[in-house]
């Protein structure tokens, strides 16, 4: 059974889950065209921090010691969740799937979680 400190360590990843849902569910004529490629940028930005939160709830919310096992289950849970954000956002009007957002989210997440690995 968890401890209440290691269910702690998830709850900014469920929070920052459910706005990153809730961006995704914004109607595409309400998303903002700063420039072309903007989105991608948007998606590395909007999953970095994410990469950091993951991580961090695995290193101080489970089992997994601090190191590569940590750094790969954050990364595949983060993949499975950009994936079933796109599908999300193939009922939202005027958003699509795309598999170019994905590797963006990916990246951002691989940052964001060795960044963590490398401030501690």
């Amino acid at each position: 059974m968890l401890k209440k400190e290691q269910l702690l360590a998830w709850l900014p990843v469920v929070l920052y889950a459910f706005v990153i849902f809730l961006l995704s569910a914004t109607p595409g004529k309400y998303m903002p065209q700063l420039f072309p490629g903007a989105d991608k940028l948007l998606h590395f930005i909007e999953y970095f921090p994410f990469g950091l939160l993951m991580i961090r709830a695995f290193v101080k919310g489970s089992n997994i010691a601090f190191g590569r096992d940590a750094l790969l289950m954050s990364i595949f849970v983060i993949i499975l969740y950009s994936l079933s954000d796109e599908i999300h956002q193939l009922f939202v009007p005027g958003r699509q799937f795309n598999l170019v957002d994905i590797f963006f989210d990916t990246v951002g997440a691989v940052a964001g979680s060795y960044s963590y690995r490398w401030l501690k």
